[in-house]
């Protein structure tokens, strides 16, 4: 974001954070996606030698990118799949807007793809003249709102069942329900007849099999097929991190895919479109375009590089206490939650998504759950010192570069931690306003009481303590 319309980050966050109907939404639906996914882990025989095994498959993948997306352009071509490669949003965009073009299309159903939210596509095919419908019920609820998705796997995440209604009458002309059997109802009623006219279909990718050129798709309620069977001409989207070596290795992700996002054991559709199609049928016109769009630049960081191994499941964001209390928009990238504030800076640098790694409290749950083991915690500290990583934006200020001097002096040695406490102290019983304003100035004053410093200090307590003989409540 950029311009007039950029907001800092932190500053939408802390206005987010006293919305309470956003606080109650979000905390029925995280906690419900937690305790699924905990469950279905559990399982799992050994599930942390599965979660090895996947981050073993991802290191190797984008260790070896080059090498896989070879393969994968040649396996693709044999079947007679024309695969188009993007170095940036512009030429994916342009892409997929040529081909439109040169087919005459005029309407095109577009299945849930974060990597198309990523570079605009439904506003870019829209302003060429072609009608676009979003064909996940998430999505075509936020396109029919004129909304942003919150959430990777849960797009309208925030929204509440009566929300989904009134939007419904607003936009859909359909009596008020806030039953979900009737919205749904309501949903397929009107996607029906889009899916049977549409010429163009455009899909994302989960993951991309090299050796067999096979793009596999997962879903819970079986519009991808719809899409990649009834229009003529049929595009698929994919970052160019998302290939894997071979099937094998595409099964042992999307086991724990499918329990990392909703907590199911599998996900409800896993479509396997290989290139060549079946006989059986109409065989749409087929493109794969893969897109790099920074990820090169993140590949070749070295340190970073293993944000690329993401799956996009979307547990992170669920564990997240920062995302817990402000929700998705609030970080004002596609990506929102930890691993949106690692990889959005790198991504896009720039002063919109410079300020994301602060937004985490480094508790290192996002690491925890995982299901690729991404060190998300780890770089998130790192970035928020290597401004150069975040295109020269970021990074701390004059004030705080000195604050941290002077806290690193003081803790260097104990006299002058002593000498820390004793500053404390004085500074509350003399100027106790200067001192609230300070802390005030540094953020800690606006939600929380700042601490206050002990009359007796505990190293003053152990000493008397230490002194007592064994047995009358001292040390042994």
């Amino acid at each position: 974001m950029t311009g007039s319309a950029w907001r800092d980050p932190l500053e939408q966050m802390d206005a987010a954070v006293l919305d309470r109907s956003l606080r109650e939404a979000l905390d029925r639906a995280l906690g419900l996606a937690r305790r699924k996914r905990d469950d279905a882990m559990e399982e799992l025989p050994d599930p942390a030698a599965a979660r090895r095994r996947a981050a073993e498959i991802r290191r190797y993948a984008v260790d070896n990118l080059g090498a896989l997306l070879r393969r994968l352009e040649d396996a693709l071509e044999a079947g007679g799949v024309r695969v188009h490669w993007a170095r940036d949003a512009a030429e994916a965009v342009s892409a997929v807007c040529r081909v439109a073009e040169a087919a005459g299309v005029r309407t095109a159903a577009l299945s849930k793809s974060m990597v198309a939210e990523e570079l605009g596509l439904e506003k870019a095919l829209t302003g060429a003249g072609i009608e676009v419908v979003q064909t996940d019920l998430g999505e075509r609820i936020l396109q029919l709102s004129q909304d942003r998705p919150s959430h990777i796997t849960a797009p309208c995440l925030h929204l509440r069942a009566e929300d989904v209604g009134r939007i419904f009458e607003r936009t859909l002309g359909t009596p008020f329900s806030d039953d979900p059997e009737r919205l749904s109802r309501a949903a397929a009623a009107d996607l029906r007849p889009r899916f049977l006219s549409a010429d163009l279909g455009i899909t994302g990718v989960n993951v991309a099999v090299a050796d067999s050129g096979t793009l596999v798709i997962v879903e819970n309620e079986g519009n991808v097929r719809m899409v990649t069977t009834l229009p003529r001409i049929l595009v698929s989207v994919t970052g160019i991190e998302k290939v894997v070596p071979d099937r094998a290795a595409a099964l042992d992700l999307l086991q724990l895919l499918g329990r990392s996002a909703t907590g199911q054991r599998w996900p409800g559709y896993i479509t396997w479109m290989p290139p060549a199609w079946p006989r059986e049928g109409p065989r749409p016109e087929r493109h794969v375009v893969l897109v790099d769009n920074g990820r090169s630049r993140v590949h070749a960081s070295g340190r970073y590089r293993s944000l690329l191994w993401c799956i996009r499941c979307g547990a992170c964001m669920n564990a997240c206490p920062v995302y817990g209390r402000v929700g998705g928009h609030a970080y004002g990238t596609v990506i929102p939650g930890p691993v949106g504030a690692a990889l959005s800076p790198l991504l896009a640098p720039g002063p919109g998504t410079a300020r994301l790694p602060q937004a985490s409290s480094l508790c290192g749950e996002c690491a925890n759950i995982c299901p690729v083991m991404i060190p998300l915690h780890s770089h998130l500290v790192h970035l928020r010192g290597d401004p150069a990583a975040l295109g020269g934006h970021g990074g701390p200020g004059p004030r705080e570069r000195l604050s941290f001097r002077l806290w690193r002096w003081f803790m260097g040695g104990r006299r002058r931690y002593g000498l820390s406490l004793w500053l404390h102290r004085m500074a509350e019983r003399l100027a106790p306003r200067l001192v609230g304003r300070v802390a005030a100035r540094l953020g800690w004053g606006g939600l929380r009481l700042r601490p206050r410093p002990a009359e007796v200090p505990f190293r003053a307590r152990w000493r008397v303590l230490s002194n007592r003989p064994p047995g009358n409540g001292g040390p042994p």
